[in-house]
């Protein structure tokens, strides 16, 4: 009897043991987080430019909408840029219906009165001097919707590690000033995370004017990150 009363005390024993972790031990923790922004001056520029045209038959709304279409493209290629330096970005044809009156009767039913063509060019190229011309040059030759204009960074993975990197070593150094301050000794990291890591590139609304060359300067991207870690101290 006492030999099985033994055995059974061991093995609560052993598998107390096996379900008791680390986890679930209350240990001090220090939590830092580590802030990094960086500016590096933009060696990018991206433009969203297209051109509308409506009709009333399909055929006539895409004759209309290639002619200037190619016009804007031979414009964008006389004021500096390669071919491989703008592509189509959307390209669709769509029927306008009639409006929906406000209290419609019963057997209503909306019918096509004309056709919608889009056609989006974005431009992509490290020419950023270019910005205000290729802007005129392409309204001008037909363009009627710039969405959008902004600066980037063409390497961004290299400037989001540099990023990364400088949040990482200031949470650190945070970490080592407040252990010394506290007198308590860093153990070892318990958690290590990335909370934002990002670039910010300088846009600009769309423009509606025929001479913008004057409105654009390029300046400089921000590129911000933000580290916390987790670390198990202890008193010296």
């Amino acid at each position: 009897m006492f030999k099985l009363f033994f055995s059974i005390l061991i093995t609560n024993l052993i598998m107390g043991s096996l379900l008791f972790s680390d986890s679930d031990i209350d240990v001090p923790q220090l939590s830092v987080r580590g802030e990094a922004r960086i500016r590096r001056p933009a060696d990018q520029l991206t433009l969203n430019l297209g051109v509308l045209t409506e009709d009333k038959t399909a055929e006539k709304a895409l004759s209309e909408n290639n002619t200037a279409m190619q016009s804007v493209m031979d414009a964008l290629k006389n004021a500096g840029l390669s071919p491989s330096e703008y592509q189509t970005a959307t390209f669709n044809i769509r029927p306008i219906l009639t409006p929906r009156p406000q209290n419609p009767p019963p057997e209503w039913y909306p019918t096509v009165i004309g056709f919608r063509v889009t056609n989006n060019l974005t431009v992509r190229t490290e020419k950023l001097n270019l910005a205000g011309s290729l802007i005129d040059a392409a309204i001008k030759a037909g363009a009627n919707t710039v969405d959008s204009v902004s600066f980037s960074l063409k390497d961004y993975p290299t400037h989001r590690a540099d990023a990364i990197t400088q949040a990482t070593s200031q949470a650190i150094a945070d970490a080592e000033t407040l252990a010394e301050a506290a007198n308590i000794q860093l153990d070892k990291v318990l958690n290590i995370s990335l909370d934002d890591a990002v670039i910010r590139p300088k846009s600009y609304m769309a423009f509606r004017t025929m001479d913008v060359s004057a409105s654009i300067e390029p300046g400089d991207v921000d590129v911000t990150a933000t580290v916390t870690i987790d670390y198990q101290i202890r008193s010296h």
